[in-house]
């Protein structure tokens, strides 16, 4: 279970869960994207709900997650739905499209949150000898792919969260 304060992203777009924007108070802006940009009010659809997103089903690597458990606390490992699904994809257009129409392909198996130079050493030193792919996660720009695995179907695979350090 990964740490309640840890400041979650929002796994359907930019930013943080917390934070949100309302027009309601800019009688301006629609008009204005109307005029510069040629989009009708309403354009945006929301994105599913959390509940309709389904994830592939995690793989188990024992060896790997046991090898974690001894350098790093509990709350710094997670495969949980929520932050399996927000280190799943990145924030580059082609993966808001498909999170936000629920379309998840892949997942990482596990999520880790080091807190440290240390806590990543040990991460990374543990992830070869227990054939296990790692991918980091820091501000989930994926504007080049990085965060799809070309190994898919085969390897455990777990995103590096870089978020505590």
């Amino acid at each position: 279970m990964a740490d309640p304060n840890v400041r979650h992203m929002k796994w359907w777009g930019w930013g943080h869960e917390d934070v949100s924007f309302s027009d309601v108070d800019k009688p301006k802006l629609w008009p204005y994207l109307q005029r510069e940009l040629g989009v009708e009010e309403g354009f945006f659809t929301l994105p599913v709900s959390f509940d309709e997103v389904q994830l592939p089903e995690a793989k188990q690597n024992a060896p790997f997650v046991s090898a974690l458990k001894k350098a790093l606390a509990e709350e710094q490992l997670s495969d949980g739905k929520k932050d399996r699904l927000i280190h799943a994809a990145g924030k580059a257009f082609r993966d808001l499209l498909r999170l936000r129409r629920g379309q998840v392909d892949y997942a990482p198996d596990l999520v880790v949150y080091p807190n440290s130079v240390e806590d990543v050493v040990a991460v990374v030193t543990a992830a070869p000898e227990h054939d296990a792919v790692l991918l980091p996660f820091g501000g989930g720009t994926n504007s080049a792919g990085c965060l799809d695995p070309h190994d898919q179907a085969g390897r455990f695979v777990a995103s590096l969260a870089m978020c505590r350090l």
